[in-house]
């Protein structure tokens, strides 16, 4: 299986998850806070504050966490195991789709 197809299913099964819809997602680097919630809806929780402002940069979203910049930009999507094993890891950069 290529590593799209995979990264797709992937995004798939947090939709199936967090809101029931079979819609196909397409995240990438150029994404932010808020195309990741037009596209995936409200957070089911907020973490990793940052600044004066206590700005959030983690989203969650089922058991998947989505890493942004203060900037906002998304840089990468992390899922651990119940006994801390990173099960999956998709950092974005300015040399990723």
């Amino acid at each position: 299986m290529s590593f799209v197809i995979w990264l797709r299913k992937m995004i798939q099964s947090i939709l199936f998850k967090h809101k029931g819809c079979q819609s196909e997602v397409t995240l990438c680097g150029q994404d932010t806070k808020l195309s990741v919630v037009e596209k995936l809806g409200p957070a089911d929780s907020l973490g990793g504050y940052f600044g004066k402002r206590k700005v959030p940069l983690i989203f969650v979203y089922s058991e998947y966490e989505f890493h942004f910049e203060p900037s906002g930009k998304l840089i990468m999507v992390y899922q651990d195991s119940s006994d801390g094993l990173v099960t999956t890891c998709v950092r974005f950069d300015k040399n990723t789709i």
